[in-house]
């Protein structure tokens, strides 16, 4: 059997939001909080709140140039800045605005 590559993340992982009482699948299954990762990374980051694993993701980051890394996967991904710093449901409103601007420029773009 091989080994999968890329996983579905929850950024704000389901088990972190059921924790904190966000218990319904509507809610934690939006689009907005998806996004694929590498495999062992989403396995890594298991229930982790986002403030810690996010830090722990770019610290593992082997180039001195961290900062234009980050800045590039927010760009790449639709991320609001600082979201690991978030309350989930404006951490949704805010992706969802910056996936539906990325998607009009995409299509801008034809």
């Amino acid at each position: 059997m091989k080994e999968k590559t890329l996983d579905l993340h929850h950024l704000f992982p389901k088990n972190y939001l059921k924790n904190s009482g966000i218990d319904e699948q509507k809610d934690y299954n939006q689009v907005a909080n998806y996004m694929y990762l590498e495999y062992k990374d989403n396995i890594n980051i298991s229930d982790k709140n986002p403030k810690e694993y996010w830090n722990e993701l770019v610290n593992s980051l082997s180039d001195v140039d961290r900062a234009n890394i980050l800045k590039s996967y927010q760009d790449t991904y639709d991320l609001p800045e600082g979201f690991w710093n978030l309350q989930y449901f404006d951490f949704i409103e805010k992706r969802r605005q910056l996936m539906a601007k990325g998607i009009k420029e995409y299509f801008n773009n034809l």
